[in-house]
């Protein structure tokens, strides 16, 4: 969504997770290249542009003017890629009413509006349709490319991100329990603790290896998750999104009677 706002080509993209629960913490990050120091973190967000390669030469002289002279050939410092979630999951990704179940993608907000067609109330309007009144070009336009986890885009210089399920969610769905159910708590303590952490089980870690170490099925949606098979039911006016990896409709629509997030404190 930011790579199809022209104004934010020359800012670096970061990803932090919300620091209000726990559990949360560090599954959305920003993979930083070169010395993990305080100069080193500030040269990579500062100057992001300076590794540029796909402008044109005045844009490129105008980019370097903007430099230090001593950073201008650095090429480690840099912001290398992002780790995300979902933004579908987010509660109002979509515009709709939630009173009324109605929910319009950005395409159908256009052709109906933003009255609710139920009660004639005015709609929540959502993230994307905003996006889509102050961006500058289509998702089209980007030339996305996918490489496995790995999402880039062809013709802009935007570091590469990498969009993951939580492992607990994952967890979740093979037990037909909560994320926050002890059973579901204990199998991701086996895994991370014996595994790398979290994110490395998600991205990296073989999955005949996951298959040794816990139950087949899990193994079978993480590698769902890397191939991006999934199904999903943004959010809308309140009313959290849904990622599902296994196509069972009834289970999603329990899903969205989601418990809370942990507080920080519980």
């Amino acid at each position: 969504m930011n790579w199809r706002i022209a104004e934010l080509d020359n800012r670096s993209i970061i990803s932090c997770s919300d620091a209000h629960s726990l559990p949360n913490l560090g599954r959305e990050a920003t993979v930083f290249g070169g010395e993990l120091t305080y100069d080193g973190l500030w040269n990579a967000i500062a100057y992001p542009m300076r590794h540029a390669e796909l402008v044109s030469a005045s844009q490129q002289k105008e980019i370097l003017n903007q430099v230090p002279p001593d950073l201008i050939g650095v090429q480690d410092d840099k912001v290398v890629g992002t780790i995300e979630f979902y933004p579908e999951e987010g509660k109002y990704h979509y515009t709709g009413h939630r009173n009324c179940e109605v929910k319009l993608n950005s395409e159908e907000e256009r052709a109906k509006g933003t009255t609710c067609p139920v009660c004639g109330k005015g709609l929540t309007v959502g993230v994307m349709s905003r996006v889509g009144e102050i961006a500058n070009r289509t998702e089209e336009e980007l030339g996305i490319i996918k490489q496995d986890l790995l999402i880039k885009s062809q013709k802009f210089v935007r570091p590469p991100y990498k969009m993951l399920v939580p492992l607990l969610q994952i967890i979740a769905e093979v037990f037909s329990s909560t994320p926050t159910s002890q059973k579901v708590l204990n199998e991701y303590k086996k895994l991370a603790s014996n595994l790398g952490g979290e994110i490395k089980v998600l991205t990296k870690v073989d999955l005949v290896e996951i298959e040794k170490l816990s139950d087949k099925k899990i193994a079978e949606g993480i590698g769902k998750v890397r191939r991006g098979e999934l199904r999903i039911d943004p959010g809308y006016d309140g009313v959290y999104g849904v990622v599902k990896i296994w196509n069972d409709v009834k289970s999603l629509e329990e899903k969205k009677e989601q418990t809370p997030q942990l507080g920080l404190f519980d």
